[in-house]
């Protein structure tokens, strides 16, 4: 088990089972906890996104959640279009915090598959 994994179980851990609204202290610590992993799921993103194989991994990603397609099929029912946009929803999300995490290396991502024409 890497460091950061361990601490990021730790953070995790020190979260309470059961939420104290009325300790303003442990709402506080609770929130902290919370700032602290989600700082650490955007390090976590960007030394992916640092790497040639990370950018490759998430273009696909955002490709197998159809980004880049659209969500309407006239399939009658409608059954299709609710999955494809769920799909395009994740792709949104993943491209939202791909962007958070490093901009600099999103837009590196965009070129390397689009070129210098962007």
């Amino acid at each position: 088990m890497t460091q950061r994994t361990s601490h990021t179980k730790a953070l995790k851990n020190s979260l309470p089972a059961r939420q104290d609204q009325g300790d303003p202290e442990k709402v506080r610590e609770r929130d902290d906890v919370r700032k602290l992993i989600a700082q650490q799921q955007l390090m976590d993103i960007r030394e992916l996104l640092s790497l040639p194989a990370g950018r490759r991994f998430f273009w696909r990603m955002l490709g197998e959640f159809r980004m880049f397609g659209i969500s309407f099929h006239a399939d009658g029912v409608g059954r299709l279009d609710a999955h494809l946009e769920g799909k395009r929803v994740c792709a949104k999300w993943l491209s939202d915090e791909l962007s958070h995490a490093s901009r600099e290396n999103y837009l590196l991502m965009w070129t390397e598959n689009f070129g210098e024409d962007l």
